[in-house]
C-alpha cells in the first residue's frame, strides 16, 4: 500500500471532512467539523487494520529501570519482537508468567528482584521434533497493553526490534490518508451522519451503510496499478452520490 500511496498521494482528515460538510451544505459549522474529524480518524484506524494493513519495523530502547519498551504512538496490532543475531532476526519467546513491575522508588517505577521483578531467568533448552536439539532462548517478553508497553527480559540488550501493524494515526495531528482510501472514508462519514441522526429513516441508514460497504469492498479487492488509475480517473470525472 505504501508504494501505491506514494504514487497517488495523500490527503488529510480535514480535507475529507470539508468535502463531506460541503456535500451536506454545513461547511461553516465548527462543531460539526470536530465531530466529523473524530469519526474520520476512527474510521481510518479501522481501515488501516482491516483493509489497508501496513507493517512497520522499529528499534526501541529498553528502559533499564523497568525492563520495558514503550509501544509507538501509532501501534495497532502486534507482529513480533526480537533482536539481531548475526544478521538474522531472533524472535523473543512470549512468557505470560513474567512478573509485572509494581515497585516505586520516590514515585519512580523501578525493579525489585526480591519480588521477582526483573530477575534474571535461566536459559531454557528447546528441542525440535524427533529429539533433534534446537537453540537456546534467553529472551522473553510479555504484553502490557494497559500500560502501552512490553515487558522484556533481555539483560544483555539495550534495544529490541518491534514489528507491528500501524494505525496510521499520529497524535501530533499530522495524519496523512492515502488517496485510495478517500472515497471509503467519505462513505463512512455519510453513514455515521445518518446513523447518529434520530430523524433519518431506517431506509436511508441502510442505503448509506450499503454504499460504505461497497466502497470498502472496492478498497479490499486486489488490483493492479492500471485499474487503480482507471478507478481514480473515473472518481474525478463522475459525481455520483457518495
Amino acid at each position: 500500500m505504501t508504494e501505491i500511496a506514494e504514487i497517488f498521494g495523500y490527503c488529510t482528515p480535514d480535507e475529507i471532512v470539508a468535502e463531506v460538510l460541503n456535500d451536506i451544505g454545513d461547511s461553516a459549522n465548527m462543531g460539526q467539523t470536530l465531530r466529523y474529524t473524530q469519526w474520520c480518524i476512527r474510521g481510518y484506524g479501522q481501515l488501516r487494520q482491516f483493509a489497508l494493513p501496513v507493517g512497520k519495523t522499529v528499534r526501541l530502547t529498553i528502559n533499564s529501570q523497568t525492563s520495558t519498551v514503550t509501544l509507538p504512538d501509532d501501534y495497532g496490532d502486534f507482529g513480533d519482537i526480537g533482536t539481531n543475531v548475526k544478521g538474522e532476526f531472533w524472535s523473543f519467546t512470549e512468557k505470560p508468567e513474567l512478573i509485572d513491575t509494581t515497585t516505586q522508588d520516590c514515585g519512580v517505577e523501578t525493579l525489585d528482584e526480591d519480588k521477582g521483578e526483573g530477575e534474571t531467568l535461566s536459559d531454557v533448552d528447546t528441542y525440535k521434533e524427533y529429539g533433534l536439539s534446537g537453540g537456546r532462548n534467553q529472551y522473553y517478553y510479555k504484553m502490557d497493553l494497559n500500560s502501552h508497553r512490553i515487558i522484556v527480559y533481555a539483560s544483555d540488550l539495550t534495544e529490541v526490534i518491534l514489528k507491528y501493524v500501524s494505525t496510521g494515526i499520529k497524535v501530533d495531528g499530522s495524519t496523512l490518508i492515502p488517496i485510495i482510501a478517500k472515497e471509503a472514508l467519505i462513505a463512512w462519514l455519510h453513514w455515521q451522519r445518518v446513523l447518529n441522526d434520530k430523524n433519518e429513516t431506517l431506509a436511508e441508514k441502510q442505503e448509506r451503510k450499503g454504499i460504505w460497504a461497497s466502497r470498502l469492498h472496492e478498497l479490499r479487492r486486489p488490483r493492479n496499478l492500471t485499474s487503480l488509475y482507471d478507478t481514480l480517473y473515473s472518481t474525478i470525472k463522475n459525481t455520483a452520490k457518495r
